[in-house]
């Protein structure tokens, strides 16, 4: 069977994995930069959600954007992305801090709402962006952690709109 899959790939090479797709040039085969995944470290046992969201922005827009903005190829025509400011994470924070407890404890609660974030037609800062994301983490670790890695995007189900909504606006500052 398994000569049988290299023969229908062509010339019995592996197929290339999605972290290392691979090309070959004259002679020579190079890996083609920026394909690599974006490694997001597993929370550790016993770790806050709080603590596994910054784990996440650290990893995903904040190194991952400084890796991509190596690849100078990338940039000739287009203005290279810019990694969030550890500052700007501290901001949120404080942000987390000051959310309503009794809001967060709520079976349903959103993080928006504990965070005061409730016009919908609002433009919310890049921190509060990052609240509503760490905010996000930490209920969906929290109340629903056993549906983890099955729950899918509902549009009807409030935080997960929360989770997708400051998650995309956060790469869209970046």
């Amino acid at each position: 069977q398994q000569e049988q899959q290299e023969q229908q790939r062509g010339d019995g090479d592996e197929a290339p994995s999605r972290s290392t797709k691979k090309r070959k040039v004259g002679e020579e085969e190079e890996e083609e930069e920026g394909e690599k995944d974006i490694e997001i470290r597993q929370r550790e046992s016993g770790e806050s959600g709080r603590a596994y969201a910054c784990k996440v922005i650290e990893d995903v827009y904040q190194k991952a954007i400084l890796r991509l903005v190596e690849i100078e190829d990338m940039w000739k025509d287009r203005q290279p992305p810019k990694a969030l400011e550890a500052a700007l994470v501290d901001k949120a924070m404080a942000l987390v801090g000051a959310a309503k407890a009794q809001d967060l404890a709520r079976p349903g609660a959103t993080a928006s709402q504990a965070l005061g974030l409730t016009n919908s037609h609002a433009v919310w800062r890049v921190e509060e962006n990052l609240a509503v994301f760490i905010l996000s983490v930490e209920i969906l670790l929290d109340q629903h952690g056993a549906k983890v890695g099955l729950l899918g995007f509902d549009k009807d189900f409030e935080l997960s709109v929360d989770f997708v909504c400051a998650a995309s606006n956060m790469r869209s500052f970046c």
